[in-house]
Formats: structure tokens, sequence, C-alpha cells
């Protein structure tokens, strides 16, 4: 069986649920960012926190590299719609083909802000 980063996690294809979840993580990300509830600070929520969580109540058995990996997948997705991209997780350009689509659906209520 193939293995990442820690070999006591099996390497598994994304869900489609799990995308649209981790979607729905990067959209809550932005807004947050965007209100500046992100950040160092105590009373500040921090991505790597939230990231955390998010693993452990939808995909225990995934990484955080591969949770952060993914992001960057999102982000690639952002940009190509015209989205604005969340800070830390650079374009990751190699991402399945439907990454798009999810995103897109996902975030639709974005699109029709940023088109309006």
């Amino acid at each position: 069986m193939k293995t990442h980063g820690n070999p006591e996690l099996p390497r598994t294809d994304w869900t489609e649920g799990e995308t649209r979840s981790l979607v729905e993580l990067y959209r809550r990300m932005s807004e947050m960012d965007a209100d500046g509830l992100i950040g160092r600070r105590a009373h500040q929520h921090t991505k790597k926190g939230l990231i955390a969580t998010w693993i452990a109540e939808n995909a225990p058995h995934r990484s955080r590299g591969s949770v952060e990996a993914k992001l960057m997948n999102i982000s690639a997705s952002c940009e190509e719609l015209g989205l604005p991209v969340l800070r830390g997780f650079k374009p990751l350009r190699n991402r399945a083909v439907y990454m798009d689509e999810i995103v897109r659906a996902v975030l639709a209520c974005v699109l029709v802000m940023v088109a309006a």
C-alpha cells in the first residue's frame, strides 16, 4: 500500500464530500481572514488550528500536509475563476480536473458577488 508523509496513514483518493467540505473551510477561512479574525494572537483563530479541527471532524485519515496541498489546489481554482486567493496557500496548479467544478459550485454565491 502506498503511503505519504506519515507511514501510519494510507494514501487514498479524496472523496467529493471531503473536497466540498474543504472548499467550505477555505471559504470560511477567507471570510475570517478578511474580517481580521485569523492571526497569531491568542484571541484569534489560526489557520493551523482550523485545519487541525477540520481534519479531526472530517478526515482523521488525512495528514496536515495533504490538507494544505488540497487548500493550495483550491487557491489555484479560485485564481482561475477570478476569485481572491487565501493568503498562505499559494496556488498549486497540479490539481484534479473536477476541482474547478466543485469550487465553482460551492462558491457560487461568492462568484455572483464578484460579478456584480
